[in-house]
């Protein structure tokens, strides 16, 4: 019951906070700052000059508010899910950057959402990455800035885009298919389906 009273407290309190400017995560490579858009059960929604990040409270150290700086203005559109995995799979075939600094950053189209991992094609390799390690996740190639981001020619992007779905779509292993049962010995055997071929 303590314990519960404790996450309430915590929550209630991140909740006064919307509508802040503030740094989660005191230094280091996964420190990130911007105004927090929502508090939901396990993630924090942040608008930062890169657009909207989604961050997981499990991987959350700390948060410091500076109250000098409450943004006026829209709130920008974001995914309501109801848990961090639900973010997660509404990003399901779109391009992000999963975590927000250090070795752990990484981008990629995400091809499949799994159970307990994910499956994100970055260049030409597929990357298993599981899910309870993703401490941010954000989009990539949406306008959700907030027009501080200078530099970046964004022309064809689109057409790119497609392009790069199309490729990471075909990357992904084909199923294996049973192909003929040997009578003698009661074995299938299988072989790759002619479409991976």
């Amino acid at each position: 019951m303590e314990n519960s009273s404790k996450s309430n407290g915590t929550k209630t309190f991140l909740e006064g906070l919307v509508g802040q400017y503030v740094k989660i995560n005191r230094g280091g490579p996964e420190s990130l700052q911007g105004t927090l858009v929502a508090v939901k059960n396990d993630y924090l929604v942040l608008w930062t000059k890169e657009g909207i990040v989604y961050v997981s409270t499990s991987h959350v150290k700390s948060i410091t508010d500076f109250p000098s700086n409450k943004s006026g203005g829209c709130k920008p559109d974001y995914i309501k899910a109801s848990s961090f995995v639900g973010v997660i799979r509404a990003l399901n075939h779109k391009f992000v950057q999963i975590n927000w600094g250090g070795p752990e950053k990484i981008e990629g189209f995400i091809a499949e959402v799994g159970n307990t991992s994910l499956l994100l094609v970055v260049n030409r390799e597929v990357v298993q990455i599981q899910l309870l390690h993703i401490k941010t996740i954000k989009p990539l190639g949406q306008n959700t800035s907030r027009g501080d981001r200078s530099g970046g020619n964004r022309s064809g992007g689109n057409s790119n885009r497609s392009l790069v779905e199309n490729r990471a779509r075909h990357m992904l292993p084909k199923p294996v298919l049973p192909l003929k049962v040997n009578r003698q010995k009661g074995d299938r055997l299988y072989e790759k389906s002619p479409s991976a071929v």
